[in-house]
C-alpha cells in the first residue's frame, strides 16, 4: 500500500500544502497550552499562525521542498516583522490625535506598511539579498495584515509598555510554532501518518478542561503560595 506521501506526489498535490494543512491544527493547540497552561497570551490564532507560516516560507531553501531553514526564516522573517511593527506604531503615533475614523486610520497605516515593504523589497534587489524576495504575494498581504492586529492592539490598549510585551509574547509563540514545524522528522512523521492529527482532539480537550493556576501565576503568586505551605 503507497503511503500518504506516496498519494501526493501521485496526485500531484504541492506537499507545503499538505504540510499546512497538517500543522495548523496543531499550531492552534500550542498557543491554546500557552495560553491556558502556560499563561503567555496571544494577539489572537491569526497573528501566530500568520507569523509561523511567513518563518516557514522564508526558511525554504529549494522550490518544492518541505525543509525549513531555521536560522534563514527567523533572519529575515523577524526583519520583516519589526520593520511591519515598527511602521505600524509609528504610524499609529502620527494618526492618534487625528480625528478619523477607526478604518480610514487603519487604511493609512497598512498603506504605509506596503510602502514599507515595497522599499524592503527594492533595496534587497539592490543589495543582491534575494532571501527575502521569494516571498509569496500572498504571504506579503498576510503579513501586511498582521498590522491591523498591531493597531488594533495600542487603539484600544492605553499601556504602551503592555501592548509591546503582548507583542512579544505573540512573537514567541510563533518561533515556538515555527521551531516545532520545521522538525524534519516531525514533518515525515504526519506526512506518513496523517491521522496523527487525531490526536489533537483529546489533547484541545484537556486543554479546555484545564482549570488549574497557569505556570506564570505560579511564578508571579509564588510569595503567597510559600506562605500558605508554611
Amino acid at each position: 500500500m503507497n503511503s500518504f506521501s506516496d498519494l501526493v506526489v501521485q496526485f500531484d498535490i504541492d506537499m507545503n500544502v499538505i504540510i499546512t494543512l497538517l500543522f495548523l491544527p496543531l499550531i492552534v493547540t500550542i498557543v491554546g497550552f500557552a495560553r491556558y497552561v502556560i499563561g503567555v497570551r496571544s494577539l489572537g490564532i491569526y497573528a501566530p499562525i500568520v507569523l509561523t507560516f511567513i518563518f516557514y516560507e522564508f526558511g525554504i531553501t529549494k522550490p518544492g521542498s518541505i525543509e525549513s531553514d531555521v536560522f534563514q526564516g527567523l533572519k529575515f522573517g523577524l526583519f520583516l516583522t519589526f520593520i511591519i511593527f515598527l511602521t505600524t506604531v509609528v504610524s499609529y503615533k502620527i494618526l492618534k490625535k487625528w480625528a478619523l475614523h477607526y478604518y480610514s486610520k487603519l487604511s493609512i497605516v497598512i498603506t504605509s506598511v506596503v510602502l514599507s515593504i515595497i522599499g524592503v523589497l527594492v533595496i534587497a534587489d539592490l543589495t543582491n539579498n534575494p532571501g527575502i524576495l521569494k516571498i509569496s504575494v500572498f504571504s506579503l498581504i498576510l503579513i501586511a495584515s498582521v498590522s491591523e492586529r498591531y493597531m488594533n492592539l495600542f487603539a484600544f490598549n492605553k499601556s504602551t509598555k503592555k501592548a509591546v510585551f503582548l507583542s512579544l509574547e505573540t512573537l514567541g509563540i510563533s518561533i515556538l510554532c515555527y521551531l516545532v514545524i520545521s522538525l524534519s522528522s516531525l514533518q515525515n512523521l504526519l506526512l506518513d501518518y496523517p491521522l496523527l492529527i487525531l490526536l489533537n482532539l483529546p489533547i484541545a480537550y484537556m486543554i479546555g478542561r484545564f482549570s488549574g493556576l497557569r505556570l506564570t501565576e505560579y511564578y508571579r503568586f509564588r510569595d503567597v503560595l510559600d506562605t500558605e505551605e508554611e
